[in-house]
């Protein structure tokens, strides 16, 4: 038996989301820190909005909104393993499971549940022939997804490694915005803002058949797309430093044209009705 550990890293991701769902507008609704993959997640967030009543007011108790986004965060990981956007769906791809009853993201959205795990685009992903899969938390409320198969066990768990109020100073934006609202930031950010630490691991273990079929030969393939996807995708240090370094600079000058355009337009307000 061999196993194989590889690790992801993901700081402020979903303080993100958590933004756009107080609704702060003070200082940006969003601020697109990470690799476009994240979107895919709003799409869930649109459907919870959409569809479950007083949403607004349960997102106000931390427990419950901590869990909620941990949640979509996690199937958003999975079900991106095959890409992400436009991407065409192989005619193998299989539907994921649905969650377990017992997660949040179910009893929040309750029979619109479906709109999430019957759309192709949402929940089908290619997974090795004969392979079977399970969510399930573990008993320090970790998420945890299962793929099994005579050849293989790949579990992919995600843990919340840590939290806290405001925005950590390695996010991007923690400079920009303190060099642009200077003591407004400071003041208003634990208040506005919330940044997740997320830890996220993947264990394989290979049993050695006698003969090396397809499904075995699929299995190490689905297990280095897992690898690509979460170091591409989900790793931000990655992101940042190795594969996108310049993104720091563009940061800071997407906000300084956001913050003009802003100007501009109310500059024409005021000529419109004066």
């Amino acid at each position: 038996m061999f196993k194989q550990l590889l690790i992801s890293l993901w700081e402020g991701f979903l303080f993100l989301l958590i933004l756009a769902s107080k609704g702060t507008g003070k200082q940006g609704d969003w601020l697109i820190i990470q690799p476009g993959v994240t979107r895919e997640a709003a799409e869930i967030i649109h459907d919870i909005f959409k569809n479950v009543e007083d949403i607004k007011n349960k997102l106000n108790d931390f427990e419950y909104r901590k869990q909620l986004f941990s949640e979509i965060l996690f199937h958003t990981i999975i079900r991106t393993i095959d890409g992400y956007g436009s991407r065409c769906i192989p005619k193998t791809a299989e539907f994921l499971p649905k969650f377990p009853d017992d997660f949040l993201l179910c009893k929040t959205l309750k029979e619109n549940v479906n709109n999430i795990f019957n759309n192709a685009f949402l929940n089908k992903i290619s997974i090795p022939s004969k392979t079977k899969t399970k969510y399930y938390k573990g008993e320090s409320q970790e998420l945890t997804c299962l793929f099994s198969n005579e050849h293989f066990n790949i579990k992919i768990s995600m843990f919340l490694r840590g939290y806290r109020p405001g925005i950590y100073a390695s996010n991007p934006y923690f400079s920009t915005m303190l060099s642009t609202y200077f003591l407004d930031f400071q003041n208003d950010m634990e208040e506005n803002y919330e940044s997740y630490d997320y830890l996220v691991s993947v264990e394989v273990e290979r049993m050695f058949p006698a003969v090396f079929d397809n499904v075995y030969h699929e299995s190490n393939l689905f297990i280095n797309r897992i690898k690509e996807s979460l170091r591409n995708n989900w790793d931000m240090n990655y992101f940042l430093k190795e594969q996108h370094p310049h993104y720091r600079k563009l940061y800071s000058i997407e906000h300084k044209l956001d913050q003009l355009l802003n100007e501009g337009r109310k500059t024409k307000t005021k000529k419109f009705f004066f």
